[in-house]
């Protein structure tokens, strides 16, 4: 329950983090972990992760932090390709309680798999879920102000081929 409860810019942050270390070539087993680590201990909503959650996920081998990484870099591309495509996950392990503030929770015990969607699922939804975008050159990228493209490189390789395009018309 000892969950950080994060602002919009923080979630951004933490998604531009994510999608960023998915997309680059290479990354470090620590870094992977940590994101993860960040993800799942974040309160994105009214949504409490059981502390047995987090302790399964810190005594994980690296080859299940990886597993579970993959899972989330195919979620994100999944609601990236179908953004029609819902997240269904059936909860038996949920608890609702109302603490002395007066601020309905609800408190979930579940594999560390599912928890990490879920996670995902909400900081997603606090940034919104249209931000998360595909590049030309099919990179993922999440859209910060008027951005239509995961780099200046590629902003320069599209817009120069859509020049050559122009001037091949005028010959």
């Amino acid at each position: 329950m000892g969950q950080k409860r994060y602002t919009r810019q923080q979630a951004e942050r933490l998604i531009v983090r994510l999608v960023n270390m998915f997309e680059s070539p290479t990354h470090r087993d620590a870094t992977v972990r940590k994101l993860l680590k960040d993800l799942l201990q974040g309160r994105f909503g009214d949504i409490a992760l059981d502390d047995a959650v987090v302790g399964r996920f810190r005594s994980a081998s690296d080859s299940h932090v990886r597993r579970w990484a993959e899972s989330i870099r195919d979620a994100l591309h999944a609601w990236v390709i179908a953004p029609g495509a819902g997240l269904v996950m059936p909860l038996d392990l949920a608890t609702f309680h109302v603490p002395a503030s007066g601020e309905l929770v609800v408190q979930v015990s579940t594999e560390v798999a599912e928890a990490l969607r879920l996670q995902l699922a909400f900081a997603l939804r606090l940034v919104g879920r249209e931000r998360l975008q595909q590049c030309d050159c099919g990179r993922l990228f999440v859209r910060i102000g008027k951005r239509q493209f995961c780099s200046e490189r590629c902003q320069k390789r599209v817009y120069m081929r859509r020049f050559r395009v122009g001037l091949a018309g005028k010959e």
